[in-house]
């Protein structure tokens, strides 16, 4: 099997490509990774055909795709887009350098199947700073296991942003979004929806919420609650007295109804 050199100014076997949508910059745009509602990977291959079968494979589950050749496009890239998980070939990229760029976004290396089945492949690459690594041919399998290192890395590290019912958060940025649409919300009203966002479909009652937003007096009345959600339904419900996302469970409390 014929090795190949890096991305950047080195021999490929492969096409060197650039991706077909352009997404132009600017201090006020928006990125396809902050504006949707879906997950975003970002392929470093320089594989056009690679890339491209990867990118369908990725969209078919749900993904946005951004697609680069180089690590350095991939760094800039990463100056305004922050994606939900990076996947890279491993002979593309300096995962260690890649690490200190994307501290909260899980790595994925990958490469062919003589590669994938080689013990000290697999060692060089997880001490090199990646999450996981996968045979990179572009099949549902590939989609299930990045998605299970997403899935593993959100555990240890913390998830910083949450999708559910067409609502984006991202706890970092301290920014909401229904539908793309920025909201404007109150420290409290965001944190009430963080905790609904995060377990869609869970009920939480009142008591549950105020804690969990910090509001453990016994003193608080639990009340208090229905006003954080009387001004999120103003926000995000197309007729907030018919409420179709943030619903009641008389007797019980609130929950986020997941419509996707």
């Amino acid at each position: 099997m014929a090795s190949r050199k890096g991305f950047d100014g080195g021999a490929s076997n492969g096409k060197q490509f650039m991706p077909r949508e352009r997404i132009r910059l600017g201090a006020m745009s928006m990125t396809m990774a902050e504006s949707s509602d879906k997950p975003t990977v970002l392929i470093v291959t320089s594989h056009e055909r690679t890339g491209e079968s990867l990118g369908r494979n990725f969209r078919a589950a749900g993904y946005e795709v951004l697609l680069t050749a180089h690590q350095s496009s991939a760094l800039e890239t990463l100056r305004w887009a922050r994606p939900s998980v990076l996947l890279a070939h491993r002979q593309a990229c300096d995962f260690a350098k890649l690490r200190k760029a994307v501290f909260a976004i899980p790595i994925v290396a990958m490469d062919g199947p003589e590669a994938y089945r080689s013990e000290d492949v697999w060692v060089e690459v997880l001490s090199r700073g990646a999450d996981g690594f996968v045979c990179e041919y572009p099949t549902r399998e590939l989609v299930a296991r990045v998605r299970a290192v997403m899935r593993r890395h959100n555990m240890v590290h913390g998830s910083v942003s949450y999708t559910a019912g067409g609502i984006y958060l991202h706890r970092e940025r301290y920014e909401a979004r229904i539908h793309g649409t920025l909201l404007d919300l109150t420290r409290m009203e965001f944190q009430v929806l963080q905790v609904l966002v995060q377990e869609p479909g869970r009920v939480f009652a009142r008591r549950t919420l105020l804690n969990r937003i910090g509001k453990e007096d016994c003193d608080t009345d639990e009340h208090a609650i229905d006003t954080y959600i009387y001004g999120l339904r103003r926000k995000i419900e197309q007729d907030p007295a018919k409420p179709a996302l943030i619903l009641t469970v008389r007797g019980f409390g609130y929950k986020l109804c997941d419509t996707n």
